[in-house]
């Protein structure tokens, strides 16, 4: 409860009013304004990942399900691969495979690609190479589900020479096969994986082998005899140590402005001074934050510990 002088006035507190926000509606609530310098992406109901414009607030739905999860606010973000959803093209290059364009895609569109490796004597794979990284670098991408279990021919992702990632992309299942990674998982899309890999090391590359192997996914199972054909799209290299949303790019890197969220704490009866925050994610998890109401208002950290806003409320 506030203390006198920096909580909501009496009359309102014996009203019932609640001192928050909440994100779940679908728009804006009142006291709360968004801007963002660039577009950026979120999940629809339908389960497409749509593009928005700038300062256009993002609701997200869950992939699968399509329940709401509340408003994504994110810091600035760069992928550093460009032509991140066109593998057929330079900077991309391809050995040993077929490429398919035009392949359904999460957007809704037809700009995935069908990687096919079909030579029997060699590992097939596209390439990019880019500046060397500092500092943790988060390398994920988008695979589509198939029928094809690792039994029979698993995918790897890998960042630099030899920190690699296997995946069943039959079962979406993961394996930190090899080399100096800090994290790795993988997300249900619906008719995709989003399958990520991160490490400290500098690494200047990133590799898709559509077969790389059989069998466990660990090293022991390469091999290049291993023949099939992967779907990929929306390929990111991040300074992170999770992936964010995806960013597209064209003929180079690109940034994702940050999301600036201002709250209006004193619409709500709440006077200037310290308070305490909470923030109420789509896991209904939560997190206390200090912060300073001025002017009336605060602005929301792009830090905090999840990325899609329930609600905020002072406690």
């Amino acid at each position: 409860m506030g203390a006198i002088g920096i909580g909501p006035s009496l009359a309102l507190r014996q009203r019932g009013w609640v001192r928050g926000f909440d994100f779940m509606g679908g728009v804006l609530p009142v006291g709360a304004t968004l801007t963002r310098a660039s577009p950026g992406v979120r999940w629809t109901p339908q389960g497409v990942l749509a593009t928005l414009g700038a300062d256009v607030a993002r609701f997200d739905h869950h992939p699968v399900t399509g329940a709401p999860r509340g408003l994504l606010i994110e810091g600035a973000q760069t992928n550093a691969l460009a032509r991140s959803g066109a593998l057929g093209s330079t900077p991309w290059s391809a050995a040993s495979v077929v490429l398919s364009e035009g392949q359904a895609s999460p957007d809704g569109g037809t700009a995935a690609t069908l990687v096919n490796d079909n030579a029997a004597a060699s590992y097939g794979q596209v390439l990019q190479s880019f500046g060397a990284t500092s500092g943790t670098v988060c390398l994920s991408a988008y695979v589509r589900k198939d029928a094809v279990g690792k039994a029979t021919r698993f995918a790897l992702l890998r960042l630099g020479g030899n920190i690699d990632l296997g995946i069943d992309t039959a079962t979406g299942e993961v394996a930190d096969v090899r080399g100096n990674a800090s994290g790795h998982g993988v997300e249900d899309c619906g008719a995709w994986w989003r399958v990520w890999i991160a490490t400290g090391a500098s690494v200047a590359s990133v590799t898709l082998h559509p077969a790389c192997g059989a069998g466990a996914m660990t090293l022991a199972s390469f091999n290049g005899a291993v023949v099939g054909a992967t779907a990929v799209w929306g390929v990111q290299v991040e300074g992170r140590a999770t992936p964010s949303s995806y960013i597209a790019t064209g003929a180079s890197a690109w940034t994702r402005a940050a999301d600036v969220l201002t709250l209006n704490w004193g619409m709500l009866g709440v006077a200037d001074g310290p308070v305490t925050i909470r923030y109420t994610f789509d896991d209904l998890s939560s997190q206390d934050g200090a912060a300073t109401i001025a002017g009336g208002v605060t602005i929301v950290p792009t830090n905090l510990a999840r990325a899609r806003l329930r609600s905020a409320r002072i406690v």
